[in-house]
C-alpha cells in the first residue's frame, strides 16, 4: 500500500515538473504572454496582453498548436474576433471592428502587395502585354479576368482564366500573369498565408 502511494506521488510530481508556467514580457516590462509549457511546447490556456495591460487574446494550445475556441481583443478592450482552431489551423470565426460593428474576414486579412503597389503592377502589365496579331486583325478586344493564388513565398500560382474573351487573349493574359515577380504575401493574425486574387487584363484596340 505504501509503495502504491509512493508511486502515485512520484507520477504526480513528475507531471508537475513537466508542466510549468511561462511568462513573457514587453520591452517596457509589462506582461506580453503567460501560460503553461509542457515538454518545451505551449500547452493548455494562454493569455496575451497589450503593452497597456489590456488583454489581447485568450485560448488553448495542445502540443504547441492552437486548438478549440480563441478570443482576440482590440487594444481598447472590445472583442475583435471569436475563432475556432484545430491543429493550429483556423476553421471559422466572427469579427468586429474597434467600435463593436461586425465585419467580414476579408477586412481582417492583410492582402498581398505587388512590389511598388498597384501603379507599378499596372505599368508592368502595360509594358509586357503583347496584343495577339490574330485578335488585332479580327477586331477582338475586351477584359480577360485571371484568377491566381499568391503563395506563402509570394509567388503567383494556379493561374486560370475565369472570364474569357478569346483564346488568343486568354493565353496572353495568362502568360503575363505567370511572368509577374514575387509579391509580398498576405497575412492573417501575423502569420503568412496563401491568398487568392483576380486580376482583369484589358485588351483594347486604339
Amino acid at each position: 500500500m505504501n509503495k502504491l502511494i509512493l508511486l502515485i506521488l512520484f507520477v504526480s510530481v513528475t507531471q508537475i515538473s513537466q508542466s510549468q508556467i511561462d511568462t513573457l514580457y514587453h520591452s517596457s516590462g509589462t506582461i506580453s504572454e503567460i501560460g503553461h509549457m509542457s515538454s518545451g511546447l505551449k500547452s493548455g490556456q494562454w493569455f496575451s496582453y497589450y503593452e497597456n495591460g489590456n488583454i489581447a487574446s485568450e485560448g488553448n494550445y495542445k502540443e504547441g498548436q492552437k486548438t478549440g475556441k480563441w478570443n482576440w481583443y482590440h487594444e481598447n478592450g472590445n472583442i475583435w474576433c471569436k475563432e475556432k482552431y484545430k491543429n493550429d489551423q483556423f476553421k471559422k470565426g466572427k469579427f468586429w471592428n474597434k467600435d463593436g460593428e461586425q465585419i467580414t474576414i476579408s477586412d481582417v486579412i492583410v492582402k498581398p502587395e505587388y512590389p511598388g503597389g498597384e501603379e507599378a503592377l499596372r505599368l508592368m502589365i502595360a509594358k509586357n502585354l503583347i496584343y495577339p496579331s490574330l485578335a488585332q486583325e479580327n477586331g477582338i478586344q475586351g477584359k480577360v479576368y485571371v484568377y491566381f493564388v499568391i503563395s506563402k513565398d509570394g509567388e503567383v500560382t494556379n493561374a486560370k482564366v475565369t472570364r474569357s474573351v478569346h483564346q488568343t487573349l486568354d493565353e496572353e493574359a495568362l502568360r503575363v500573369v505567370n511572368s509577374l515577380p514575387r509579391w509580398k504575401p498576405g497575412e492573417f493574425h501575423g502569420k503568412i498565408i496563401k491568398v487568392s486574387h483576380t486580376l482583369p487584363i484589358n485588351f483594347k484596340l486604339e
